[in-house]
């Protein structure tokens, strides 16, 4: 996601200790009162919170390495909020079964970041995260609940269990976006191409002419229109997203027809999508190692296959992932891969460009998406259950935290004028102190306590802090609307059951349809069946019965 290049670490600074604390409109010592409202919807008057007094927070957040709980930053953030911190050693990809494990000994934190995969629903079940009241949130954390509602019209949906809410929604700045869509440039050029294709019989004709017409002149037969992760826009133009994009990532996607969620890789419209692949496969145009996927190694959103020149389109990554320099302020991953590999091959006139999802022969076109809204990003664990005071005091430090932008901006790269700046145009200047350059160089700012541990995506914040980056988004990645999986977000234990096998029998169906090993008329139908009964008529009933209740 966003930031991808950044450590999705702790904590952070936020300016100086004497800053007032915006979310109460008083200096950080003075007392407040507020109101909060209870469970049952009851209105409770706290009559003082006493911000002189430093409560104890423990809490599960995500980090790439280990923070101390002194770390100089947190320190920082400390003294100014009056709290003191018990950061759980839970971080990296172990977070979820550390904090698990934590739990299962009987430790249950007071705030718990849901990040990870971290069972809702299961935890809800064991009592281990408490509901929180939409009012209490508009009245305590009231600058971030209007960004919510600014964003979306329903925020909350991904974070009820019955009805309840039972956490502080996320968001995503970059949900709606699309992936991006790209061809090498010199292969369209090198193939009498003039035109950024757009329409689905236009990128048929690039696909055919980057398999037959030798675009990279070296006088071999040795390239292809694409591979798996360029199957999924062509899927698109035929008005669905069946899974996402690749086999080390997959996910299956549902889509909402006629009020009712169904799943999209059994629509019939899929069945059409398959037939264009299939004809693909035959006539050499997909990549033959299609299944092993475009990426061997590196990160999510790399592929050898397109950097290497073997095949000439793809959509791997976000705008972030796909960008340069002279776009978006700094190199993605993908070009920085491309540039590199062609470099390495003493190849000096390659380049790509941007391109519009297929449009498709009802006009339908879409890449993967993954939504606005995000479910829970913070909960509130057993612990807070009855103690209203810090409940509203923590509410009221992450409406200061996230709202105010230079507190925000202070979280991740630390103190302003010290550690970062940012001009008027919103070049961003960071790691000017020693300490920070440091961590900034070693991917390691999570060790001195600065990051994303506290924060999830704040869409108005981010914009401010990286405009470039989203004039560049709106650019490349703003074609389609829809294509977001209506329920990926939603709390469903039992749904998780299915998922691995559901997720299997799909891709291994699929491929068997697009290679020609299954014939598409007459498999297509079985598939369907078999994906009903290995679970998945259960599943979308439970997804029916949550969209029903929360979404519709």
């Amino acid at each position: 996601m966003k930031y991808s290049n950044r450590t999705i670490a702790l904590m952070m600074s936020i300016l100086m200790v004497a800053v007032l604390f915006s979310a109460c409109g008083a200096a950080i010592n003075e007392p407040a009162t507020t109101t909060v409202v209870t469970e049952a919807s009851t209105t409770t008057a706290v009559p003082t919170l006493d911000m002189t007094r430093k409560i104890k927070i423990s809490m599960a957040t995500t980090s790439t390495h280990s923070t101390p709980n002194d770390a100089k930053y947190v320190k920082i953030m400390e003294d100014k909020y009056n709290i003191d911190l018990d950061i759980w050693e839970c971080y990296g990809e172990n977070y979820v079964t550390q904090v698990n494990a934590k739990i299962a000994g009987g430790e249950i934190p007071d705030v718990v970041k849901m990040s990870g995969g971290l069972p809702v629903a299961d935890y809800v079940k064991q009592g281990l995260i408490i509901p929180i009241e939409e009012d209490f949130l508009k009245t305590n954390m009231p600058k971030y609940y209007a960004d919510l509602y600014a964003l979306s019209p329903t925020p909350f949906k991904y974070c009820k269990v019955d009805g309840k809410i039972y956490g502080i929604p996320g968001t995503s700045a970059d949900g709606i976006y699309h992936f991006t869509c790209i061809f090498r440039s010199d292969w369209l050029a090198n193939v009498g191409i003039t035109k950024v294709p757009e329409t689905l019989a236009e990128y048929e004709a690039a696909f055919y002419a980057f398999t037959n017409d030798d675009p990279d002149k070296n006088g071999k037969n040795d390239t292809y229109g694409l591979s798996n992760l360029g199957l999924i826009p062509v899927m698109g133009a035929f008005g669905c997203i069946p899974y996402n994009n690749s086999p080390q990532n997959l996910a299956e996607y549902s889509t909402v027809k006629d009020g009712k969620v169904v799943h999209a890789a059994s629509q019939p419209e899929m069945k059409e999508a398959l037939k264009l692949l299939n004809k693909l496969y035959k006539d050499g145009v997909i990549d033959p190692e299609f299944a092993t996927g475009e990426r061997k190694e590196g990160h999510w959103s790399a592929s050898q296959a397109f950097s290497t020149g073997r095949i000439g389109f793809t959509s791997c990554g976000q705008y972030y992932n796909t960008g340069r320099m002279d776009e978006m302020g700094r190199d993605g991953r993908v070009f920085k891969l491309f540039k590199d590999t062609q470099t390495a091959l003493g190849i000096t006139s390659s380049d790509y460009v941007h391109a519009k999802p297929p449009i498709g022969p009802t006009g339908k076109s879409g890449g993967i998406k993954w939504g606005v809204e995000q479910g829970i990003a913070f909960a509130f664990g057993k612990p807070m259950e009855n103690d209203i005071e810090k409940q509203t005091r923590v509410a009221m430090w992450f409406d200061d935290m996230w709202m105010v932008q230079d507190n925000y901006m202070s979280l991740i790269y630390g103190i302003k004028g010290v550690d970062w700046n940012q001009d008027a145009d919103g070049t961003m200047h960071i790691g000017l102190s020693a300490d920070t350059k440091l961590a900034f160089e070693n991917d390691e700012t999570d060790k001195i306590g600065l990051g994303f541990m506290f924060i999830p995506d704040i869409a108005s914040a981010m914009k401010k802090e990286t405009p470039k980056y989203y004039a560049f988004a709106d650019k490349v990645a703003n074609f389609t609307s829809d294509y977001v999986d209506p329920v990926s977000g939603a709390p469903i234990a039992d749904a998780l059951t299915y998922k691995e096998d559901l997720n299997k029998l799909t891709l291994s169906a699929y491929y068997d349809m697009i290679t020609g090993k299954q014939p598409i008329d007459t498999y297509f139908d079985q598939y369907v069946k078999d994906w009903d009964a290995a679970g998945g008529t259960v599943v979308m009933q439970q997804y029916q019965d949550f969209y029903d209740k929360n979404i519709k």
